[in-house]
């Protein structure tokens, strides 16, 4: 698996970013489009450790929430490639904004706009995007949008055991992380988190290991026909 996960300092996000602008496909034989995963996740629910194996499974990368912040904000730096960035994927943007109820949402927020471009240029690409609306920027594309749940008291008890902390400190962990998911969300694209025809599958894991999960999204891929 090609893997993202990691320091954020050692990666070059402008030099990720120029290659997004910079990806070509030969116009005589276009590429068989890569899979491609939006998944989001309830905080202990499971959700990195199933885009990982979904990721070995696939042989595509997983682009976390922290990168495509950094990609997000690094675009702004850049008006060239940008400029170049907003060009190559306009018309699935312009498909996307009319897909949505516009006078809901505001699209001249810079990191928005920017965050919106970065994850339309990594479709072509395919890959597991985690997090960050993934699931709704993606929609027009064929892409598994995937949702990992789990009731608030297991998460919690695999975070305590995870993190080595206590389950209530685990509890108040999970409660902020899915709060500040949910409001993620609503704030950039006025839709509820835990919406569920905005996904085509919704794992519970409370009895499910990470991998049952991940068969579980291979196999709707495939039934989806997104993968052989």
């Amino acid at each position: 698996m090609t893997s993202f996960y990691g320091n954020l300092k050692s990666i070059n996000t402008m030099a990720f970013l120029r290659s997004l602008v910079e990806e070509k496909f030969a116009k005589s034989q276009p590429a068989k489009p890569k899979p491609l995963v939006a998944l989001s996740r309830d905080r202990g629910a499971g959700g990195t450790e199933v885009a990982q194996l979904l990721a070995e499974k696939l042989g595509v990368s997983v682009y976390d929430k922290e990168l495509l912040d950094a990609v997000a904000q690094s675009a702004g730096t850049d008006p060239y490639l940008m400029a170049e960035l907003d060009e190559k994927v306009a018309h699935l943007r312009n498909a996307w904004v009319m897909s949505l109820l516009t006078n809901q949402t505001v699209l001249n927020e810079d990191y928005r706009n920017h965050l919106v471009n970065v994850v339309l240029g990594l479709a072509p690409r395919g890959g597991i995007v985690v997090g960050r609306g993934g699931h709704l920027i993606l929609a027009g594309q064929p892409v598994m949008r995937l949702r990992i749940v789990g009731s608030p008291e297991i998460c919690a008890a695999r975070l305590a055991k995870a993190e080595k902390i206590s389950e209530e400190e685990a509890r108040k962990q999970v409660e902020t992380a899915n709060h500040e998911r949910g409001s993620f969300v609503w704030e950039h694209f006025r839709s509820r988190l835990n919406d569920p025809v905005h996904f085509d599958l919704t794992v519970n894991t409370d009895h499910l290991s990470p991998a049952s999960a991940a068969e579980l999204a291979l196999a709707a891929m495939k039934a989806r026909g997104l993968v052989a």
